[in-house]
């Protein structure tokens, strides 16, 4: 997606962004924001949240154990989370979730900390399980090489029930995104990271992590450079989330949204929908271009960078 198409949605949306400067301040400040929003807010936005509540239940219990797995980019040693219902590619799976990627406040708010051209990289639901759901504090992505590097993804989390602190609310360490830089082991799995990391993460999280409840409706905000994970569902009450994840258009999603979703709802999105899903098939300059920037760390990448620029030069 281009940042003109961005421009113009949220050109032709202003009537219906609410989010406020203090809100886009603690957002850019902390790494997140809660947004409050009630039923008017949703019908303003052509979404019916207590009919998406039914899809999903719906779905949990077409699925069932292989809940979550369909389209996922991933390893073939790859298991199902326990203890959480898990869900993806909800957009080829029913046309209730489309106007969950759409929603201007969203929109505006993640174009205010990636201020690049960016995509929906997948649109998910998870619900921890009575006893279950507690993860390590992690990122979803690598860190950024320094403080000074650009974001590539942000997140907004869909409440779908109420969140109190016994059904397993998302913890998070404000400010993390910039505090905590230097840290690159990012995996949810303690045995992948450094030991020295560990102790840094484990340190952080019993002194600053930050519970993040709220009302069915509400949104929050998180930069994904954040480091966050869940926590267990004491009380067995219901907590389900669907999670928009949006990441810089230069890099590879979690799916492919031109294959996943049916051809036959293709034209059941609208031009800007189409266009944040990158509803088209991919070339082959495309993906070289996304294979290249993942790993552009690389030594011979690095090199390929600088022959490039001798040969423009």
């Amino acid at each position: 997606m281009s940042k003109e198409n961005i421009k113009n949605f949220l050109k032709e949306n202003k009537d219906l962004i609410e989010v406020t400067d203090q809100e886009i301040s603690k957002l850019k400040d902390e790494g997140y924001v809660l947004l409050k929003r009630d039923s008017n807010f949703w019908n303003r936005n052509n979404v019916d949240i207590a009919d998406i509540r039914k899809k999903c239940d719906h779905l949990i219990s077409e699925e069932k154990d292989s809940a979550g797995f369909e389209g996922k980019i991933q390893s073939k040693n790859e298991k199902a989370e326990e203890g959480a219902h898990r869900l993806t590619n909800l957009l080829g799976k029913d046309e209730c979730f489309k106007n969950l990627i759409s929603i201007p406040d969203v929109i505006y708010s993640i174009n205010q900390i990636l201020e690049k051209d960016f995509q929906l990289s997948s649109l998910d639901m998870r619900e921890p399980l009575l006893n279950s759901g507690e993860q390590n504090l992690h990122l979803d992505w690598q860190q950024r090489k320094n403080i000074q590097s650009t974001f590539f993804q942000c997140s907004a989390f869909i409440l779908l029930d109420d969140v109190s602190e016994d059904n397993g609310p998302l913890r998070l360490i404000p400010k993390s995104h910039k505090d905590l830089v230097h840290i690159k082991s990012t995996s949810i799995e303690p045995d992948k990271r450094s030991a020295e990391d560990h102790k840094i993460i484990s340190e952080y999280d019993k002194k600053f992590s930050k519970k993040i409840l709220g009302n069915a409706g509400d949104i929050v905000i998180l930069n994904i450079s954040v480091f966050h994970g869940g926590t267990k569902n004491i009380s067995g009450k219901r907590r389900r989330i669907i999670f928009a994840n949006y990441r810089d258009s230069n890099l590879r999603t979690q799916i492919d949204h031109y294959k996943y979703i049916p051809k036959t709802k293709h034209d059941n999105f609208n031009n800007f929908q189409k266009s944040i899903l990158s509803l088209y098939k991919k070339d082959l300059i495309t993906n070289f271009r996304r294979w290249l920037w993942e790993r552009r760390s690389w030594g011979v990448v690095k090199l390929i960078y600088k022959i490039g620029k001798k040969i423009r030069n």
